[in-house]
């Protein structure tokens, strides 16, 4: 109601809040032009009267008894026109109990006609509240809008600041940040000592409003779990605000903004899981980001932080874990499976880590360690920990029949440490480039296991070079020039020589140990090996050879895993 001392009208007549300061937010929905008597007609609630109070009691007790039956009905305000009673000021009797029941009253002290000032003050509040009905009707449409396209939280909290022009900040129940939209204030001011300043906002209702303060505080959840909590902080004192909408109505549509917010955040959590999936959109977010490098170093870091993963004055190194079958379509579902086990993983070695799936099979980590901390042994640890896990959870293990197989085939990369935010996304390129090369290598490298549960780039060797390479049409002319005519002995024959070929090389040209790894006799191995001299014309015991025939097979593999892939 504050708002209607500046109208142009009223402020012409110079007015002044004679008493009930503290109660100028109540709402005023019409002004009434009258002379008001103890006796006379009750007034309708939630208006102003406009009076000259000629017809006003002239002892003290009458105008107590007037001010107080006025209250009870809720009048909103008193304006009283200075002159044709009260000459300069209004009688203290009137401004004591005005106060003492918290009734604004106000003296307009420059003459104007009665029902002219009320028709113009209607006829500004009329246009307000078709406003009001319009941006209201805007923000129930915008969140429906967002509610039925699923749209993630970040979308939710950013279209909340953009109506409201306020900062809002998503957090969890351990005051960690989900999400934000700043508004007009930075970043950093924003997120700065974020849970010291979130654990002391308090207020008297899981709604409401905190006094001290001034933050909007909505709780979010469904079901009678609350997993979060949505806050809108005031804006910033000059910064400039487009007008959204106009007058007394700002407070109401400001709390139905966080109310609609939180209806949507609830309602697309109770659609597609738990409060853990909160924070997994908040890591996959960030981890995009980072990939993507959509956010500076900086950026990154402050986020990070603030969602519980500090990046100052640490060490990152980026993760990948990829499903067997992440060639495949692989179900929704078994996604999540693998995140979870990644999250809990990590969380046992008590590393904080960003954790996500960043896109189908394939689940990436950005681990926060402290500088004294061992990067091997934390990754060897997780590693295991998901294996372990892997074998005894992972839903497909039901379907294979094999859980010890399943457990073997998941791939964990890792890229180097890497000393600040803004390297990160080097870390996690090299682990996703890792994890993906030996994915294709790895029938011909062997599974990881509790010696090496995990790779690094120095572990692909020539592998992953040729996988690299393999999109090159020098290599495949290579690959013809050492073993066109025994490829092409196979094809008419079904003699399956060049496997044979395979195996003898990776033996260490050691027959015997060829047969037995191939599971054939040692004449059937010795006979192969004879055809393969002959078809190719080379002596299979000369070193130089046979090194160039075994880079071939190992180029023929990275070729024919790609087009598999």
């Amino acid at each position: 109601m504050a708002d209607l001392l500046t109208i142009d009208v009223v402020a012409r007549t110079g007015p002044v809040v004679v008493a009930g300061q503290n109660s100028l937010s109540r709402t005023a929905e019409w002004v009434e032009a009258t002379e008001i008597t103890e006796t006379g007609q009750i007034p309708t609630p939630h208006r102003v009267i406009l009076t000259c109070g000629v017809t006003l009691p002239d002892d003290s007790v009458g105008l107590r008894r007037l001010v107080k039956k006025l209250r009870e009905v809720d009048v909103s305000a008193v304006f009283v026109l200075l002159g044709p009673r009260y000459v300069s000021a209004l009688p203290p009797p009137l401004a004591q109990a005005a106060d003492h029941y918290q009734l604004p009253l106000v003296a307009l002290g420059q003459a104007a006609q009665l029902s002219t000032l009320a028709q113009h003050i209607n006829s500004v509040l009329l246009n307000r509240r078709v406003t009001a009905l319009a941006a209201a009707d805007t923000i129930h449409r915008t969140f429906n809008e967002l509610t039925v396209e699923g749209a993630g939280h970040w979308a939710v909290v950013h279209h909340a600041a953009e109506l409201s022009q306020r900062p809002v900040v998503l957090e969890n129940l351990g005051h960690q940040v989900l999400s934000y939209a700043s508004a007009d204030q930075s970043p950093s001011d924003l997120l700065a000592d974020w849970e010291e300043r979130s654990r002391r906002v308090r207020p008297s209702s899981p709604t409401g409003h905190d006094e001290h303060s001034s933050w909007l505080i909505e709780d979010v959840g469904a079901r009678g779990q609350t997993w979060g909590r949505l806050l809108m902080l005031p804006a910033t004192p000059h910064a400039h605000r487009r007008q959204t909408w106009e007058g007394g109505a700002g407070p109401e549509l400001t709390r139905l903004v966080m109310q609609r917010a939180a209806d949507a955040l609830a309602l697309n959590q109770l659609v597609g899981g738990n409060e853990e999936r909160a924070e997994r959109q908040a890591h996959a977010d960030l981890l995009r980001s980072v990939l993507t490098h959509s956010l500076t170093g900086q950026e990154l870091a402050l986020r990070a932080h603030a969602a519980g993963v500090p990046m100052q004055r640490r060490r990152l190194v980026g993760a990948v874990v990829q499903h067997p079958s992440t060639s495949k379509p692989v179900p929704v579902q078994e996604d999540r499976h693998l995140e979870h086990l990644a999250v809990t993983a990590i969380r046992r070695t008590g590393t904080p880590a960003l954790v996500a799936a960043v896109h189908t099979g394939t689940i990436a980590l950005l681990l926060s360690l402290d500088p004294h901390d061992n990067e091997d042994k934390v990754l060897k640890s997780f590693s295991l920990i998901l294996r372990q896990q892997a074998r005894l959870i992972l839903p497909q293990s039901k379907r294979d029949g094999d859980r010890d197989a399943l457990e073997a085939q998941l791939v964990i990369g890792a890229g180097p440490a890497v000393e600040s935010a803004q390297q990160a996304r080097d870390s996690l390129s090299a682990a996703l480039e890792t994890a993906g090369v030996f994915l294709h290598i790895r029938p011909h490298t062997g599974p990881q296991t509790e010696g090496t549960p995990y790779a690094t780039a120095q572990d692909l060797h020539l592998p992953g070079l040729l996988h690299s390479l393999r999109d090159d049409s020098r290599v495949h002319r290579y690959i013809e020039n050492e073993l066109g005519p025994l490829l092409d002995h196979d094809a008419r024959h079904s003699t399956h020589l060049t496997v044979a070929l395979a195996y003898y090389l990776d033996q260490g040209r050691n027959k015997t140990a060829a047969a037995e790894a191939a599971h054939m006799s040692r004449p059937s191995m010795y006979d192969k090996l004879e055809r393969v001299q002959r078809i190719l014309a080379v002596d299979l015991n000369e070193p130089r050879t046979c090194l160039s025939l075994q880079v071939a097979i190992h180029a023929l593999n990275a070729v024919r895993a790609g087009s598999d892939g």
